[in-house]
């Protein structure tokens, strides 16, 4: 893609505290916790349990759809990574979101016929995949640089009070109107609320409100000149040549199918284990809680400390909350788990997308952690499926709980040995040949 050239804004003192980049962390936020990840990753669970009252589905066909939808990510993920590389983020984004929203509110017309549940799992993942953390992690990384990790983690904390509000909103929802308006309420709000945020907030990068990564202004002695932006980094052939790539992959494939996959059964895995079913969605906010105060630590320490140690550090709390809640059931174990899982999934994509620009650069960022994110849902389609059926064939969910203790820490251990970071490969500023 063409470098972009533009000229150094004229900014008053006012203006100069105000960095367009913290509204795109806003809008950010608001579009993860209302898009695939809020929704489908950390509400999804509460349509369980009545989906299996009024149609007797079982939980395993139930979970054979959130097999689809991370399916479907695999095919889909992989061109929205090409698409927002050469064409930006901005249309992707809000063309997603109206789609996702339309989608979620036909789920209002569901029937015995489990079929028509699948096949609107798929078009939900298909036609709402740029809703992902895919394209806002891109989003971010653009608008930052040097504060990145902090970006990072504010932006998409937005999947933390996702998971904060959307499982207590959905299961009184529920309770009080039934799960078709659950699935009303959640598409009116992408409609009416998100896509309207996404389309007079969100711009490509800073060249477009003529501006710089971070806010920052050019040095004095640049006068007028044209300012141009090179992405830097490795092309994406060469990237995952590379070692670090594989045990990126190896790691995040393994945390979708335990992490992801164990979250999408939470509430019915907090019954098993002891909750009661009325207090296991106000219970499961305690993920969300989690989740937001990770990834603003995380943020901190990404932008201090060498990240695959923190990464891995951290990596170790939800393989402690798998062992404690498969020895010990219990509503004071389940909340202690519960935060564990969400230091774990707070840490995810935050730690992921600051790896990605770290060992790779910005110049194939979107393909190379679309490819990650599609490992991620290979991991968690996989991960929900078995969940599910795990249940259907013991009647517990122990041993999945066991299974994710073990994929976790091998996770650890791959994300520990990554190694030193290469020369430095982010966005270059360079002063343009072309006279103002």
């Amino acid at each position: 893609m063409e470098p972009k050239s533009i000229r150094p804004p004229v900014v008053s003192g006012a203006e100069r505290n105000i960095f367009y980049g913290w509204f795109i962390i806003g809008a950010s936020a608001v579009g993860i916790c209302f898009g695939y990840i809020g929704t489908t990753i950390y509400a999804f669970s509460a349509f369980t349990l009545p989906l299996t009252d009024e149609f007797r589905w079982s939980r395993g066909a139930i979970s054979l759809g959130m097999t689809l939808a991370h399916a479907t990510t695999m095919i889909v993920t992989p061109l929205l990574g090409i698409l927002i590389d050469k064409k930006g983020v901005r249309s992707p984004i809000l063309v997603s979101t109206v789609c996702f929203g339309g989608i979620l509110c036909l789920f209002y017309f569901l029937n015995e016929n489990i079929g028509w549940f699948y096949l609107g799992m798929v078009l939900l993942t298909a036609l709402g995949c740029g809703t992902s953390s895919v394209s806002y992690v891109r989003l971010l990384v653009t608008w930052f640089n040097r504060r990145k990790g902090l970006a990072l983690a504010l932006g998409v904390s937005g999947a933390g009070v996702g998971a904060l509000i959307l499982p207590p909103l959905v299961s009184w929802i529920i309770e009080r109107g039934g799960w078709r308006d659950a699935f009303l309420a959640l598409g009116l709000i992408n409609l009416l609320l998100v896509a309207p945020v996404i389309y007079l907030v969100v711009r490509n990068n800073p060249a477009d409100v003529n501006s710089y990564p971070d806010g920052e202004l050019p040095k004095q002695d640049e006068g007028q000149a044209p300012l141009a932006i090179y992405p830097r980094g490795r092309a994406f052939e060469e990237c995952i040549r590379t070692a670090t790539f594989w045990k990126l992959a190896v790691a995040t494939l393994l945390l979708g199918v335990a992490l992801n996959g164990t979250v999408s059964q939470i509430i019915p895995l907090l019954v098993d284990r002891g909750v009661a079913r009325r207090s296991a969605g106000d219970l499961a906010s305690l993920l969300g809680l989690s989740v937001i105060i990770a990834r603003l630590g995380t943020g901190y320490l990404l932008d201090r400390f060498h990240a695959p140690f923190v990464a891995a550090g951290l990596l170790m709390c939800p393989v402690l909350g798998f062992l404690g809640l498969a020895i010990a059931p219990g509503e004071t174990v389940a909340a202690l788990t519960l935060v564990s899982f969400g230091i774990g999934l707070g840490l995810e994509f935050d730690a992921l997308g600051y790896l990605c620009v770290q060992y790779f650069g910005h110049a194939a960022l979107g393909r190379i952690y679309a490819t990650l994110f599609v490992l991620f849902s290979i991991g968690g389609a996989a991960g929900s499926y078995l969940a599910g059926y795990s249940y259907d064939l013991f009647s517990s969910y122990t041993a999945l709980l066991f299974c994710g203790a073990v994929a976790t820490f091998i996770a650890v251990a791959f994300t520990a040995a990554l190694g030193d970071y290469p020369e430095a490969c982010g966005s270059d500023l360079r002063q343009s040949q072309t006279a103002a």
